[in-house]
């Protein structure tokens, strides 16, 4: 995206829990305010920064059991296909690229279509957050820690693991037709409501 642009004093990248701890608590020590950076989706300044620019590419795997996946912080969408496919599972909903970080996705509300399809952030299961202080927070669903980290932007801290829910692999049928705004009009709710998604 070339709509945003700045220049970081400092930048670095992790690839553990304890460099992500070790970039946050040299910011904060500096006064220097820290932004990861994702997969460039965002059309808003939300990675700028004068500061340090943390680029997050947690080693490991991706982990699927009982209907949940752990994803290390900083894999991008696409990364995560082939696991959950390989372990009979597939995201709940995505959005149109897959460029994008799986925890910059979450952090910014992405979403896909479909009128009972939550967005990638409601999958949300739980987290593990490095904080200011270095401190490293384990996030869980239903806490209001939880509700506020969904959608937070990156302000509450760098998310180093996610815990998504995932469902059972599926095959999905699309079908592309044209029709006329008038024609669209006149079928919105039947089309709504009688496929997964429509656009």
């Amino acid at each position: 995206n070339d709509t945003v642009r700045c220049s970081p004093r400092i930048i670095k990248t992790a690839t553990t829990e304890s460099e992500i701890q070790e970039a946050v608590r040299s910011a904060a020590t500096a006064e220097l305010n820290l932004r990861v950076a994702g997969g460039g989706h965002s059309f808003g300044p939300i990675v700028a920064t004068e500061g340090v620019l943390l680029d997050v590419r947690m080693s490991g795997q991706v982990k699927v059991a009982n209907g949940r996946a752990v994803v290390p912080g900083g894999w991008r969408v696409r990364e995560i296909f082939e696991p959950l496919w390989s372990n009979g599972a597939a995201l709940v909903n995505m959005g149109e690229l897959d460029t994008t970080t799986l925890t910059g996705a979450i952090g910014t509300g992405v979403h896909g279509t479909g009128i009972q399809l939550p967005s990638m952030s409601a999958t949300l299961n739980q987290a593990r957050l490095v904080v200011a202080s270095g401190e490293v927070l384990e996030l869980e669903a239903g806490t209001d820690l939880m509700r506020a980290a969904r959608v937070s932007m990156g302000m509450l801290g760098v998310m180093s693991e996610t815990t998504i829910r995932v469902q059972p692999a599926y095959d999905l049928h699309e079908r592309s037709f044209f029709g006329s705004p008038e024609q669209a009009l006149q079928e919105w709710d039947e089309l709504l409501s009688t496929n997964r998604h429509y656009s």
